[in-house]
C-alpha cells in the first residue's frame, strides 16, 4: 500500500493491488474486463453491507473500508475484480454476485452474512456457500469459469432470470465437473431455460447446426449432464 499526494493525502492507496487482481481474475477466467475500472482504489472509512460488503463505487473510485481486516480487504479487491468481468445486464440478479464471492473468499464465514437464501418449490434450497463449500479449488474455478460464459453468452440474448442462473450452476455443480466446450455451454444455458427443447429447437436458440447439436449432446450424455428424451 502506499499513499498518494495532493487531493488523496491521508488515503491508503490500493489502486495497484487492484489492477494485479484484475489481471489475474483475468488470466484464471480467460475473459477480459467488460465493465469500466475505477481510477483509483483507496481505503477509508465507510460502512456497507450485503453482496458488496466493505467497499462502496462513485465518481470512478472504489473506496474500501479501513476497519476491514487485511484478510477482508484482499477479499474484497479480489471480488470487485471478478465483478469486472460480469456484464452490467445481469445486475438485476443479485445472486450472480455469489460468483464473484465463490472466486475471492477464502473463508465463507463473511460471504454467509452478505448473500441471500432462497426458497423457491421448483428448486433446492439456494444456499451459494453451501453449495461450494466442498469443491476443490481446481473444481471451483471451472465451475465459476464456466458461469461466467455461460450468463455473458446468456445475456447477450436476452434478460436472463434468477431461475435461468440457479438452474445452470446446478448442471455444473453435480460431480464430476468438467470443462465445457462452448458448444456444450451454449447448449447447457438453452436447456436450463427450457428443458424440452427438440434438436430444432436447440439448434435455433444456440445459432449451432443439428449435427453439432446432436454430437454435443452425445458428449453431454457421456458425461452424466444431460439425460431423457427430450434432449436425444
Amino acid at each position: 500500500m502506499k499513499s498518494q499526494k495532493g487531493d488523496d493525502e491521508g488515503f491508503e492507496d490500493l489502486t495497484d493491488s487492484f489492477k494485479k487482481e484484475v489481471e489475474r481474475a483475468c488470466m484464471l477466467m480467460k475473459e477480459n474486463p467488460v465493465r469500466e475500472l475505477p481510477e483509483r482504489v483507496v481505503l477509508d472509512f465507510l460502512r456497507v453491507k450485503g453482496y458488496r460488503a466493505g467497499c462502496d463505487l462513485g465518481s470512478n473510485v472504489l473506496i474500501v473500508d479501513k476497519k476491514l481486516s487485511s484478510r477482508k480487504i484482499k477479499t474484497v479487491l479480489r471480488r470487485e475484480a471478478f465483478i469486472t468481468l460480469i456484464p452490467e445486464e445481469l445486475d438485476g440478479i443479485p445472486q450472480v454476485y455469489d460468483l464473484a464471492w465463490a472466486y475471492a473468499a477464502k473463508d465463507s464465514s463473511w460471504w454467509r452474512e452478505c448473500t441471500s437464501r432462497i426458497i423457491d418449490p421448483s428448486f433446492p434450497l439456494y444456499d451459494a456457500p453451501s453449495l461450494f463449500e466442498n469443491m476443490s479449488e481446481e473444481e471451483r474455478m471451472r465451475v465459476i469459469r464456466t458461469m461466467l460464459k455461460s450468463l455473458k453468452w446468456a445475456s447477450s440474448l436476452g434478460k436472463v432470470s434468477f431461475r435461468d442462473y440457479f438452474a445452470l450452476l446446478l448442471s455444473l455443480i453435480r460431480p464430476p465437473t468438467f470443462e465445457f466446450s462452448k458448444s456444450e455451454v451454449r447448449i447447457l444455458t438453452a436447456l436450463a431455460r427450457n428443458p424440452y427443447l427438440s434438436r430444432k429447437e436447440l439448434s435455433k436458440e444456440t445459432r449451432l447446426s443439428q449435427a453439432t447439436i446432436s454430437r454435443t449432446l452425445r458428449s453431454l450424455m457421456s458425461k452424466g449432464v444431460v439425460t431423457g428424451p427430450e434432449q436425444v
